[in-house]
């Protein structure tokens, strides 16, 4: 928190220097807290707003920081997206201090499966409430409308992708099965196809103890997991040495909580499923 307030204050003093939009063109100026967040509204905003990510797309985001050009940059946005549930916990900090003039929407309000686990939008219903919850704040935020169909088009058109999403995940066959993983980032995937998972980090993300291991490789033993994942994102190190303890093989799961290659949701959910099919 006494960071968070001298980051304020310097976003006092650089308000005060004259800090101002830097592109005036018409489109809405909209910053999102991290990639899930940037990814649905860039596919509903898509050319007709101007998006900035906070957190780099290739970053992990949960001991980000802002800096206080960040702060400054924030205050003149017409819209703050960003998801709350602990992911983006520095966000939730942030949209207190932020102008009147600033929307600000959480959109992780719209969840609905495992709503308040961090990891929300790795359930594709939530993503699809979430998305809806996006459009719902450029609409209002696009003051004279003139993009409102486009949004809505966009918002119908990806819809109808996740729908067809969720068909291939309930159709693969998924349910009970156990899902071992190196993080626990997958219980809202697991809570809506029915599988069972099996972390190997402890509470908040910490690394296990030699006991806390022992007790998870023995449960991902008597569970008969085929793979132990990991997201790339978080290294492959926790899930290497629970490998060698229960001799099966590593594998990777996107948790999407940033891209390098700047991937979309459904593309990632995707390659995600393939992997999943490879463990039933």
């Amino acid at each position: 928190m006494k960071k968070i307030l001298i980051l304020t204050a310097a976003l006092i003093m650089l308000a005060s220097c004259g800090a101002q939009k830097t592109d005036d063109n018409g489109k809405i100026n909209v910053y999102a807290s991290f990639y899930p967040v940037y990814d649905f509204a860039r596919t509903i905003g898509g050319d007709d707003i101007e998006l900035t990510c906070v957190v780099p797309s290739g970053s992990e985001p949960h001991d980000f920081e802002p800096s206080a050009s960040d702060m400054a940059r924030m205050s003149e946005a017409d819209v703050f997206l960003y998801h709350g549930g602990g992911t983006d916990a520095w966000a939730e900090k942030i949209a207190e201090t932020l102008p009147d003039s600033v929307m600000k929407v959480r959109v992780a309000d719209a969840d609905v499966v495992c709503k308040f686990d961090a990891h929300t939008w790795l359930s594709p219903q939530n993503a699809e409430n979430e998305i809806e919850a996006v459009y719902n704040a450029l609409t209002a935020a696009d003051e004279n409308g003139e993009n409102d169909e486009k949004y809505s088009d966009r918002l119908n058109d990806y819809t109808a992708k996740l729908d067809a999403l969720k068909t291939e995940y309930e159709a693969a066959g998924l349910l009970g099965m156990p899902l071992a993983v190196s993080h626990g980032a997958y219980k809202a995937l697991c809570a809506e196809f029915g599988m069972n998972q099996l972390p190997i980090d402890g509470a908040a993300g910490s690394d296990p103890s030699p006991a806390q291991l022992a007790e998870v490789v023995k449960s991902i033993k008597d569970k008969g997991a085929k793979y132990i994942f990991y997201d790339p994102i978080d290294g492959d190190k926790l899930a290497n040495s629970a490998a060698r303890e229960t001799g099966i093989e590593t594998a990777e799961l996107y948790a999407f909580e940033g891209d390098a290659e700047n991937r979309d949701y459904l593309t990632i959910m995707s390659l995600n499923l393939e992997q999943l099919k490879k463990a039933r």
